[in-house]
């Protein structure tokens, strides 16, 4: 019996990986920036597929991955000299393991497929960098890998994933163009209101595994 479904099964589930642009901020909350202030910074990320059919258009599955988000300064630091004008940039590394219900439908022609995405994940920041920099000369202070110890971050986040894209069927797999949002409601900084936001443009690549 089991070596019966063994087929079945394995042409429900479809593997791949993909990889892109992230382009991360931080929601600071009701914190007055400047005008002209730059919070967004530009980053990347891969990403595995892993989903299981479930009924012709709708798949449940997992995309376990690493991706850099941050802030490209960061409310509430002011230097330690009064009148100093500076700001910090974080880079923030995690890995995530979100949870995926997906819809797949047929688009235009029977190779071309929209997808529509809705999930719920973890991460863990594993590493995170800093850099200091005079906002008057533009001169970096200070470049350097942060000490958890000394740093009052969330190493754990949690948020909501929301995302579209197209497959292109190639044989027995299909090109990926995917756009992912990433939407967290804890503050990755204890001592400032610092919630993770994201959006990625993908490309990958899939396949149904089949004997």
């Amino acid at each position: 019996m089991l070596g019966a479904a063994s087929p079945a099964l394995q042409a429900q589930i479809t593997v791949g990986l993909k990889t892109g642009y992230t382009q991360a901020w931080e929601d600071y909350g009701d914190v007055n920036l400047p005008d002209d202030a730059i919070i967004h910074v530009n980053r990347f990320n891969v990403t595995a597929i892993g989903f299981y059919r479930l009924t012709p258009h709708f798949s449940l599955g997992i995309e376990p991955g690493f991706v850099k988000r941050g802030a490209a300064c960061v409310p509430g630091w002011w230097g330690g000299t009064p009148g100093f004008s500076g700001d910090t940039q974080l880079t923030l590394n995690y890995v995530e393991m979100p949870l995926m219900l997906a819809a797949n439908l047929p688009f235009w022609s029977p190779k071309l497929e929209f997808k529509a995405k809705l999930g719920y994940g973890l991460a863990y920041m594993v590493s995170a960098n800093e850099k200091i920099v005079d906002l008057e000369t533009n001169e970096e202070l200070l470049k350097q890998r942060v000490d958890f110890d000394r740093r009052n971050l969330n190493r754990w986040d949690n948020g909501v994933y929301l995302g579209v894209g197209f497959g292109y069927q190639i044989g027995k797999g299909s090109l990926l163009l995917e756009s992912t949002y990433f939407r967290s409601p804890k503050n990755a900084d204890e001592n400032n209101s610092s919630k993770n936001r994201s959006w990625n443009i993908n490309f990958g690549y899939a396949f149904i595994l089949s004997r």
